[in-house]
């Protein structure tokens, strides 16, 4: 078994081109956060390359490894790639149960064989499948044993095409009983480009009165679903990358190249000390010795 916390802020290593991919910085679970699917990689040691990238856990050759190495980078994907279904880390998150008790905060989560063995809520263990609701700021967990009954929200159905409601508008057509009527050019050339558009109606050209005529046309049918995908974060924002560190304690004090103090140890980490530690270049180390 292994904790999320011990997989997050190592390197991860391609092995056939002795490449430095990034740093891990986050866990992508499924729907249900039963099983852990992704590991998010944060680069920012080559400029040519993605600053976000995602590689699944079963990929990497050993979780419990000092660096997280992987055959060849062509095991690397985006964001795009990945499946609509599925839900983000929930540490730090707040946990309630079905009553509005609240259960505390999401510390830690263990993993066995990438499938989620407990969650750890302020030093007490979570069994997963009592999770019953999950978001990417609060889980709701149920601890009665049995299946709740709450309303749910009726499912929106689009209607078919054949059942929507037809919108009425009005085209022009000729009005033959004028066909004496007098010849003006600007009324022909008016005609003659309403004939353009209406390829299926018959038109004298010696007629120059019009009138109007109804014609339905269906109502655009709504769209079924729309995807929101997550923008990666900005290089400006880089305490939601690093967002998994806050609130966690430092085992070890942590300097700058010229030797400048940065955060000392025992120290919490907030997310001024992820912003000096960004401007030291020493976001992987701050990773490394938070405990």
């Amino acid at each position: 078994m292994i904790k999320i916390s011990e997989l997050l802020g190592k390197p991860v290593v391609a092995l056939v081109s002795a490449t430095l991919v990034g740093t891990a910085v986050d866990i992508v679970f499924d729907s249900k956060l039963l099983k852990a699917m992704w590991l998010k990689i944060h680069n920012e040691l080559d400029e040519n390359e993605p600053e976000t990238v995602y590689l699944k856990l079963a990929d990497i050759n050993n979780l419990k490894s000092d660096a997280l190495t992987i055959d060849h980078k062509g095991l690397i994907t985006s964001s795009w790639q990945l499946t609509s279904r599925f839900a983000h880390n929930p540490i730090n998150c707040l946990t309630v149960n079905q009553d509005g008790k609240i259960l505390g905060y999401v510390r830690d989560i263990v993993l066995k064989d990438l499938e989620v063995e407990f969650l750890i809520i302020d030093g007490k263990e979570y069994n997963p499948k009592t999770i019953f609701s999950n978001s990417s700021r609060l889980l709701v967990f149920n601890d009665t044993d049995k299946p709740l009954a709450l309303n749910v929200p009726k499912k929106t159905t689009v209607p078919k095409i054949a059942k929507t409601e037809n919108l009425k508008v009005k085209i022009h057509t000729v009005n033959n009983k004028t066909k004496n009527a007098p010849k003006k050019v600007s009324k022909a050339d008016e005609i003659n480009s309403q004939q353009k558009s209406l390829p299926n109606l018959p038109i004298d050209p010696d007629t120059k009165a019009i009138e109007s005529v109804d014609v339905a046309y269906p109502i655009r049918v709504p769209q079924e679903q729309t995807l929101v995908s997550r923008s990666p974060a900005s290089k400006d924002n880089v305490s939601i990358v690093y967002g998994f560190l806050l609130g966690k304690t430092l085992a070890r004090a942590l300097y700058g190249d010229g030797n400048d103090l940065i955060a000392r140890e025992h120290s919490i980490i907030t997310e001024e000390t992820i912003l000096k530690a960004k401007n030291q270049s020493k976001l992987v180390q701050l990773a490394l010795y938070a405990d």
